[in-house]
């Protein structure tokens, strides 16, 4: 070692007054060895507790609740060299509750920056409750007079003055050692850790290309935030990081597709966007919180900081893969080949140019929903001159636009032709079907040629200051008596609407139970009535609270913070980063305990700070059993069904106070203990109108064994002046015309407004064409229907079919392929299959599914839906059903008349007893399916058998009885 560096060294001491030193070699280590495998992992939170485990910082010496460094230099610096110190400093301060000032008076401490001529290393002291003036020595041999990024020695300075301010290294190692000896856990290298002596190429999945970071890395971040505090006012705007960059920090800024970036993201809030637009290397661009991407060339040299929420990617010209989280985010893959992954959010995949996704090398969107998702092609539309697209078929004019669905691969595509050739110039494969209503066409608003205005305006819209945060309902600030409780007696009728602010359903004072919806055009039950409060289609309400009753709360796509209040609620977090606030005990207790039906680990939380606070305790200790302490906290999880629970003693008596009960497991991490601990909420996207809303789920389901269903109504249709056209590979001018012989000019006629219609076997609609009586029946037809609570019967044929429910899509049905078509905007609630395979898809309403025999496969779709079986032939062991999306605590498994042909009843066991009508439900590891199981004879073996891929808790079964102490 430099003999500088040795006369100064002393060990490191605690609450000392002796000077503590951490000192870096003078050459960087490239060396990579093998012994990450055999080495603890280490989160974020733990790596950040390991950097600052000796508890060095500076304190706010003068209680002035801030914390300030004054800084000079020291030596012969170049000014670029010190400009680079000072970015270094910014880059600290930029992170944490901790300033830097230039030769100040009355500082809470004071550092001097010294050169080390002819040495590359450095070394610093660390500050401490005794020691609040340190130094950092920081070697300029080889740096050059502006020393680059990428070099040794920014590393050193943003190093040495992360020492400075009190971050250790992250293993006991001192001016030398290697990675195999002397780190502590695998994540000990520069990929992680400014403050690492070792190689990123230690970790799998990281290569920096000999190339150091120039500003903290990720958990960096983390140790600072940990020492001083959260710095929330660092780019809380709309930021850009790399190409068109606006963070004025050159490490977060790129100026042309030979730099190298290496840096993590740390942002206060804000639309933000990853931009590695000019590139032309193949890029992996992950906008996940503590997530890593391959950027320029370089491997996992790029990542998101815990905690921060970024939006938008923009990809270069290679084939890119770009993947999205749990907001709305939007993407751009630019040229090339790019696989892009949108995530949980109603996201935006964006074209401005036809190079952007060729039929030579198209994109592919591996997770496209319709109805939630976007693709927008304003931009490219801008470009090429055109106002409009025209959906049908390729004819040689600027602006066609044909779109495809393969109902058996489940995969979709756009093409537009832009050049009038009749080629496509635009093409875009999805998983997943795309509707017409999904592609926008005018600055990011969708497409309609024909708006709806609704029949029934409201004269007297909501009125909403701007900028605002409202409530609704109880404890209202919206100055609308309309919209404000003050009672548990009041009847309450209103619609939201509202596009600012961050927005509170609150229904409090009620005691009944409730469901309360927070989709945009959706309707809630609360006080005692039905579908009483809506939100209008174009607004955004991000949090509700419950009242005393078992209530239902269901999140949208947004962060959402949901209150269940008492009793035992059930709450659906849906796509965002949920909160889940619980302020006291009878909020959740083990008698009746809430069920979070959708609880994602690492991204929701569960909010108990006030009820800590009211308890007087300041933290949980997590144990494995309540030993009669309060605060002590239990986690439970079962692998095999995917349930999990939190269980609190706030009296310190040995029980359980609050219980807690989730579908997903519940981490340590995810339980916020103090104020201050939430996340940052989706930033609310421009409204959009939502083309049809969800009809309101029906919690009390009739098991009506009738084949004609009847669950909730259909939303009050909107006039349509142009019906949807048939999609045709030729554009017909006439609508929706009969597959005949004889077309028909006009739609089949509708019925009257309330009438509930059957097409298919067993049918009222009066019309032959529609009307079927005999298994060699060649069905051919088109349903024009918005009205009623409708359904396709299809009972009568034993081929095996496709039946969709999808507004826009075809049947394949009685043998025949895409025989059955309904048009863009109808609404068919119900299906019922036939004795083939049958493959059934329902839409966004609540459906009732009858497979009928066979080995049917069903989903649901985006309601609340029915799976029903009428007879024990239906779903047997040989040939079951499998269910494809099935959602517990929302859909239902209708076995009542089953039972009822069988003639048993049907009771949940553990496991056979030899009694006729023994129901199980079980998981089977081999498969990987959930499997509810019959016993109809008492022979001990399964007769009915239904598989899904998602778990079926016996709450979800109609029909089926349930001993008094079952868990639920």
């Amino acid at each position: 070692m430099n003999s500088l560096v040795a006369p100064s060294f002393t060990c490191y001491s605690r609450n000392s007054d002796i000077e503590s030193l951490a000192v870096l070699p003078e050459k960087p280590d490239h060396t990579v060895s093998g012994a990450a495998a055999k080495k603890p992992s280490f989160t974020t939170d733990q790596a950040a507790a390991h950097i600052t485990r000796g508890g060095y910082k500076f304190h706010d010496r003068n209680d002035d609740k801030k914390t300030i460094i004054s800084y000079n230099f020291a030596g012969g610096f170049t000014p670029q060299q010190k400009e680079r110190a000072r970015l270094a400093l910014q880059s600290w301060a930029d992170l944490a509750n901790i300033t830097f000032k230039e030769g100040a008076a009355d500082a809470d401490g004071s550092m001097t920056i010294k050169d080390i001529p002819g040495f590359s290393g450095g070394w610093a002291s660390l500050p401490n409750k005794h020691i609040y003036n340190v130094s950092a020595n920081i070697g300029t041999a080889d740096a050059g007079g502006t020393p680059p990024l990428g070099s040794y020695f920014p590393f050193v300075t943003v190093h040495e003055l992360g020492h400075a301010i009190g971050l250790e290294h992250p293993g006991g190692y001192n001016g030398g050692g290697s990675y195999d000896s002397n780190a502590d856990y695998a994540e000990d290298t520069r990929a992680r850790s400014a403050m690492s002596y070792w190689s990123e190429r230690n970790q799998p999945g990281h290569d920096f290309n000999s190339r150091m970071p120039s500003a903290p890395m990720i958990d960096d971040i983390a140790a600072i935030q940990r020492v001083y505090g959260v710095n929330t006012q660092t780019r809380n705007t709309n930021t850009t990081y790399g190409f068109n960059s606006n963070t004025d920090r050159d490490f977060y800024s790129l100026k042309d597709g030979t730099e190298k970036p290496i840096f993590s993201v740390w942002d206060g809030g804000g639309i933000d966007t990853l931009d590695f637009s000019g590139f032309a290397q193949n890029q992996t661009i992950n906008l996940n919180a503590e997530a890593f991407s391959d950027i320029g060339g370089l491997k996992g040299n790029v990542s998101v900081a815990k905690g921060v929420v970024v939006e938008n990617a923009i990809g270069g010209s290679g084939k890119d893969t770009l993947v999205g989280n749990q907001v709305a985010n939007r993407l751009k893959g630019g040229g090339g080949a790019d696989e892009l992954l949108g995530g949980g959010g109603g996201d935006t995949f964006i074209y401005d140019r036809a190079s952007d996704s060729t039929p030579e090398s198209p994109d592919l969107i591996k997770d496209f929903t319709s109805g939630s998702d976007r693709i927008d092609v304003s931009g490219a539309l801008k470009s090429a001159g055109i106002k409009a697209l025209t959906f049908g078929a390729l004819t040689g004019r600027p602006g066609d636009a044909v779109l495809s669905f393969d109902h058996n691969t489940g995969e979709g595509s756009l093409t537009i032709d832009f050049s009038g050739n009749g080629k496509a110039d635009l093409y875009v494969k999805s998983k997943g079907e795309i509707k017409r209503g999904d592609v926008l066409e005018q600055g990011g608003e969708p497409d309609d040629p024909n708006p709806n205005p609704d029949p029934k305006p409201d004269p007297k819209p909501d009125p909403k200051p701007r900028n605002t945060d409202t409530t609704y309902g109880f404890n209202s600030n919206s100055g609308d008596p309309a919209t404000s409780l003050t009672s548990s007696s009041d009847k309450p009728r209103f619609t939201v609407k509202d596009a600012e602010g961050i927005d509170t359903l609150d229904f409090s004072g009620f005691n009944q139970n409730q469901i309360i919806d927070l989709h945009s055009g959706s309707a809630s039950d609360v006080g005692g009535m039905k579908a009483n409060v809506s939100i209008d289609a174009s607004s955004i309400i991000e949090n509700a609270i419950g009242g005393a009753g078992n209530d239902l709360l269901i999140g949208n796509h947004v962060s959402n913070r949901l209150k269940g209040g008492g009793g035992s609620d059930k709450l659906w977090g849906g796509g965002g980063a949920d909160t889940f606030v619980y302020e006291q005990i009878s909020d959740s207790t083990p008698e009746a305990p809430d069920l979070l039906m959708d609880f994602i680990s690492g991204t929701d939380k569960i909010d108990v700070s006030k009820l800590m606070s009211a308890a007087g305790i300041r933290k949980l200790d997590f144990v494995s059993v309540l030993t009669g302490k309060a605060g002590q906290a239990v986690l439970n999880y079962d692998s095999q069904f995917d349930t999990a629970s939190l269980a609190i003693d706030l009296k310190g008596d040995g029980k359980v106070d609050l219980l807690v009960k989730s579908i997903g497991e519940i981490k340590a991490g995810d339980v916020l203990v103090s104020d201050g601990g939430d996340p940052k909420p989706d930033p609310k996207p421009d409204p959009k109108p939502d083309p049809k809303p969800d009809p309101k789920p029906d919690p009390n389901p009739n098991p009506n064994p009738n084949p004609n269903p009847n669950p909730d109504p259909k939303p009050d249709p909107k006039p349509d002046p142009k019906p949807d056209p048939k999609p045709d590979p030729k554009p017909d001018p006439k609508p929706d015309p009969k597959p005949d012989p004889k077309p028909d000019p006009k739609p089949d006629p509708r019925r009257e407004e309330k009438d509930d219609t059957i097409y298919g076997f067993n049918s009222n609609t009066g019309k032959p064409h529609m009307t079927l009586t005999s298994a060699a029946d060649k069905p051919d037809f088109t349903v024009h229907d918005k009205s009623g609570n409708d359904t396709f019967d299809f009972s009568g044929f034993t081929q095996s079919q496709v039946i969709s429910l999808n507004g826009g899509t075809h049947s394949s049905v009685g043998g025949l392929k895409d025989n059955v078509f309904i048009t863009e905007k109808t609404v068919i609630e119900n299906a019922i299959g036939g004795g083939g395979d049958d493959r059934m898809s329902g839409n966004e309403a609540d459906n009732i599914l009858i497979g009928g025999a066979g080995a049917d496969n069903l989903t649901g779709g985006g309601g609340w839906n029915i799976f029903k079986y009428n007879a024990a032939s239906d779903s047997t062991r040989e040939r079951a059903d499998l269910l494809m999306d099935f959602t517990t605590g929302k859909d239902k498994i209708d076995l009542s008349q089953m039972s009822k042909s069988a003639g048993v009843d049907l009771n949940f066991v553990d496991k056979y007893t030899s009694k006729a009508g023994d129901t199980i439900i079980k998981f089977n590891t081999v498969t990987g399916r959930y499997l509810l199981a019959v016993d109809l004879t008492g022979g001990g073996k399964t007769e009915f058998l239904i598989k899904s891929t998602r778990i079926i808790s016996p709450e979800d079964v109609i029909g089926l009885t349930l001993k008094p102490d079952t868990y639920l």
